[in-house]
């Protein structure tokens, strides 16, 4: 989809048919010959399996730029190739859902400390850093001073942008505008940024997508679109876009579960979607386990895998060195049988030569997943387990043995719960 409206369906009156509903008007030249270019208009059928490795939505967008992309591969995923060495997948910390302290100067110095012991290679500065000032310092200075501290740590910084003018702070909506918060990123060393509020998409939004990632292509940064609407393939023209939102992800409140069985087989087809996965805040955990929301962060997909955790709760978790195996990127997926949309989604994932096996379980009951594991390579394999406390949500059961493609899992899941097992080949 290029220059065009964005597309949904409306129910007809007679309640049998669906319609299509352009997001306002769309006004297009006409070329020399006469033409228009209008978007492709895709329906994948096929089983669950079939659906979830489907490259089309990328394939019938353009190529990238090797102007702005020189590398013709870089692995981003599944056939996402990135195209650019600076483009880089990974895992993020970030505060707006942590609760854990203010979008303050000192208190992201110690969300990157905790990012970098956890691994992660970015920390995200959400809404908030424009209005640091102290000492004779800008909000820039004060993002160098972060970058030039997160960067022994092994972390990278990015910052969060409003699209429109936000609270007394100008937005980017106009190409000055735009240029000027792209330099200044570069500048300081940032490494990607976050655009916000959207909230349509217009011809004129659209566009704006389009126009950003040319721009920050050209200063070599990656692009996080959120309250943006739904992804159309342009992630492969421009592999700088890792993600964006387009759902209803963790900062809304549960319940979760069936809501969670749902996205990997319909929003998730579209591309990539900043869901923000993973807490084991009471308030937000609804009626998910906390197997349930670690597992998410295999199943739902995001090269920029930005954490909703408390990184001080995730610490202390037994879960966490689970979480911190977890890629943002993977090289293989299979759905595996026994999924079935609204009722459990039951992935394998493969980085490397590492499996993850993981499964989530609606609302309504528990349930028992059972594993083949004839996807496995030869020899045997270490099977690192976490799965659900039939006793309580809020805690977990950990279990390590030795398996061969010959063997297989069998998981109790509580209503609401999940699982996730890590296969490692036995050097």
């Amino acid at each position: 989809m290029t220059d065009f409206a964005g597309m949904g369906l409306e129910v007809t009156p007679n309640r049998r048919t669906l319609r299509a509903k352009l997001a306002g008007e769309t006004r297009l030249a006409c070329g020399a010959d006469g033409e228009l270019t209008t978007p492709w208009r895709i329906v994948l059928i096929g089983d669950l399996n079939m659906l979830i490795n489907s490259g089309i939505i990328g394939d019938v967008s353009a190529a990238p730029d090797p102007g702005l992309f020189p590398l013709s591969v870089r692995g981003c995923g599944e056939g996402n190739g990135c195209g650019a060495d600076w483009v880089r997948p990974g895992r993020a910390l970030w505060s707006w859902l942590a609760d854990n302290g203010p979008v303050s100067f000192d208190n992201m110095k110690c969300f990157s400390k905790w990012a970098g012991e956890l691994g992660f290679e970015y920390n995200l500065v959400d809404a908030g850093w424009s209005n640091w000032e102290g000492q004779g310092r800008d909000s820039w200075d004060m993002i160098r001073e972060l970058v030039d501290y997160s960067a022994p740590l092994g972390v990278k910084i990015w910052v969060w942008k409003a699209y429109p003018d936000d609270r007394g702070v100008d937005g980017i909506q106009t190409p000055e505008r735009l240029q000027a918060f792209l330099k200044k990123c570069r500048e300081t060393g940032v490494a990607g940024v976050k655009i916000d509020y959207f909230y349509d998409e217009s011809q004129q939004v659209v566009r704006f997508y389009e126009d950003a990632l040319k721009e920050a292509a050209k200063y070599q940064l990656m692009v996080d679109f959120h309250g943006a609407d739904k992804p159309t393939g342009l992630n492969r023209t421009f592999p700088n876009e890792l993600t964006r939102e387009g759902i209803r992800g963790l900062e809304i409140r549960g319940p979760w579960a069936t809501h969670n069985t749902i996205l990997p087989f319909t929003r998730y087809l579209a591309g990539p979607a900043d869901f923000t996965p993973v807490t084991f805040s009471p308030k937000r955990l609804s009626e998910t386990s906390w197997c349930h929301q670690v597992a998410t962060a295999v199943i739902f997909t995001s090269p920029f895998l930005c954490y909703g955790v408390d990184p001080e709760q995730l610490l202390a978790n037994p879960a966490c060195d689970m979480v911190k195996s977890i890629p943002a990127v993977w090289d293989e997926t299979i759905v595996l049988p026994g999924s079935e949309i609204g009722q459990m989604a039951l992935f394998a994932r493969r980085k490397g030569d590492v499996w993850f096996v993981a499964g989530i379980c609606n609302s309504a009951a528990g349930a028992q997943a059972a594993v083949d594991l004839t996807f496995l390579g030869d020899g045997g394999y270490r099977c690192d387990m976490l799965s659900d406390d039939p006793a309580s949500q809020q805690a977990l059961k950990q279990h390590t043995s030795e398996t061969t493609r010959a063997g297989g899992l069998s998981v109790g899941l509580n209503v609401g719960g999940g699982f996730v097992a890590r296969l490692t080949p036995v050097k």
